[in-house]
């Protein structure tokens, strides 16, 4: 009996020392995130479908406008905010690929702060927040993603902004004007970063607009705050619009009826979404997350905040399904991963009781997002899914073949080459170019 009583005090004790250590954010929450960074910036990588915004960049810095080919208003990106941000270092003289690294690893860091501050705003708990940004930091594909050359972790960061605003805003019992304004702005930004954004901030809009309707305020004060949060975006997303269609002659890419007339197919969406809940061990935390609903529900108890965090995964997930994946190692799941950890890690926290088994789920998700790293396309089949390691693996050789090809053939050869890859070789090559896949003419 006393040797029980000991136990038990003991287990207490270390209960309670712990939660009080990952409270200390002063000290835990910094040191957290710097060994985050470090190991973002150890799974560092480019890939070929960067160089093409790079191109684009660099023909914008260059004086020749956004276009794959000067002279030829074609438009083969789909990231123009993410394009013009990168034009800058290489109109300051920077190599873009070292420019789209630091970007990219200072945008993850606020990626990773913003869901820290949605996980403590929604459940109140620090522990709660420290666990998401840990689960989340130490997934390969969100950390790897952090830098890859392209947009990823800014349409992530903006999107989590808006969120943010929002979530705060709702448990805060109070719109601020300068709240919605920075919601409206982080949004148009995202819109301008990629137009697949709408999907991630219809929830957003839909549900910041009925709440501002509810509050208690005159309707003159609603009709300002509706304002705020409307104007700012339709200025800034319907000026680029129009600019798109003065320019290029369209609102939509060329990448659009390019990739449109091949067709979707929802099937291999489906196994798309699955092979990242296979390959990363997540496979139990769905099914932990349906049967905690209804506790999530009356955790929360607020039905704004309820959609906020559940919706826009759940449409995400569709508009993946639907679009039927994509090539690259789960890039398009990366925005709506924060929240998917945030969810996980209060069903560890608080709806499983046992310590035994929330060290057990907390280390099957670290476990498995290692043996992920590992195994990832070569001992787990990935199916048409490129893994990161391979997509950084194609530019050695398409590198050398682009900067031969610059060497040989100066630019006023008037020689033209026709490429598949369309990212490094016409990069370095600096060559004229027709891509066979239709995507940039």
């Amino acid at each position: 009996m006393k040797n029980l009583i000991e136990r038990e005090n003991s287990i207490k004790f270390w209960q309670e020392n712990t939660v009080g250590f990952w409270n200390n954010t002063k000290f835990v929450l910094p040191f957290a995130i710097t060994i985050l960074l470090c190991i973002a910036w150890m799974n560092r990588f480019v890939q070929d479908d960067a160089f093409i915004s790079f191109r684009y960049a660099e023909n914008f810095a260059n004086g020749f406008g956004l276009v794959w080919n000067p002279g030829e208003n074609i438009e083969g990106y789909t990231n123009f905010l993410w394009t013009v941000i990168i034009s800058l270092p290489i109109y300051a003289g920077f190599n873009p690929v070292a420019a789209s690294f630091a970007i990219g690893i200072a945008i993850f860091c606020f990626s990773l702060i913003l869901c820290y501050r949605i996980s403590w705003t929604i459940f109140n708990s620090k522990f709660i927040a420290l666990l998401s940004i840990v689960l989340l930091g130490t997934n390969y594909t969100f950390s790897s993603y952090a830098t890859g050359g392209l947009e990823t972790q800014l349409q992530t960061c903006l999107f989590l902004t808006a969120l943010y605003q929002a979530i705060s805003s709702i448990k805060n019992n109070g719109w601020k004007l300068s709240k919605i304004l920075l919601l409206s702005l982080a949004s148009a930004l995202a819109m301008l970063t990629r137009l697949d954004s709408a999907v991630l901030l219809s929830t957003i809009f839909a549900i910041s607009s009925l709440s501002i309707l509810k509050e208690a305020s005159s309707i003159r004060t609603k009709l300002i705050k509706l304002s705020a949060l409307s104007i700012p975006f339709l200025i800034l997303v319907g000026g680029w619009l129009a600019w798109k269609q003065f320019y290029y002659g369209d609102i939509l890419p060329n990448t659009f009826y390019a990739k449109v007339s091949v067709g979707t197919s929802i099937s291999i969406g489906i196994e798309y979404v699955s092979k990242l809940f296979v390959s990363y061990w997540l496979v139990p935390f769905p099914f932990l997350l349906l049967f905690s609903f209804k506790k999530l529900f009356s955790k929360i108890n607020n039905y704004d905040l309820q959609t906020l965090l559940v919706f826009p995964i759940i449409l995400w997930l569709s508009y993946i399904i639907k679009v039927g994946g994509d090539f690259m190692e789960f890039r398009f799941i990366v925005p709506i991963l924060p929240l998917f950890f945030i969810l996980v890690s209060w069903v560890i926290t608080d709806v499983v009781k046992t310590k035994s088994i929330q060290i057990a789920l907390i280390s099957l998700i670290i476990f498995g997002s290692f043996q992920h790293w590992k195994s990832f396309g070569v001992f787990v089949k990935a199916g048409g899914i490129e893994p990161i390691s391979r997509l950084q693996g194609h530019l050695d050789h398409w590198e050398n073949i682009g900067k031969t090809l610059k060497s040989d053939l100066p630019l006023n050869s008037g020689v033209s080459i026709a490429i598949t890859p369309a990212g490094a070789i016409p990069y370095y090559s600096g060559l004229k170019s027709i891509d066979m896949h239709g995507l940039n003419d």
